[in-house]
């Protein structure tokens, strides 16, 4: 989502996948969104799960072997400490 930088700003890519998942949930038709990273991306894994994605298995894919995490506006909005 966010390409790796010599000067990173801290919060940045948070930011930027907040502010996507926002977008995303603006649509009252979108009940989840579906990610499914490198299972070797501790990083990503963190950041996916403080916006509310939930792990649920890792999955074979032809390039790689992925993490497969979903997230619903609950827990997305249950991340943010807004009340559903």
């Amino acid at each position: 989502l966010v390409a790796p930088t010599d000067r990173p700003i801290h919060g940045f890519t948070r930011a930027v996948i907040t502010a996507v998942m926002d977008e995303l949930f603006a649509d009252p038709r979108t009940r989840r969104v579906v990610v499914e990273p490198d299972v070797g991306n501790k990083a990503v894994h963190a950041l996916n799960e403080a916006v509310g994605f939930v792990p649920v298995r890792e999955i074979d894919k032809p390039e790689k072997r992925a993490l497969l995490s979903f997230c619903t506006r609950e827990d997305f909005l249950a991340a943010r400490g807004v009340a559903v």
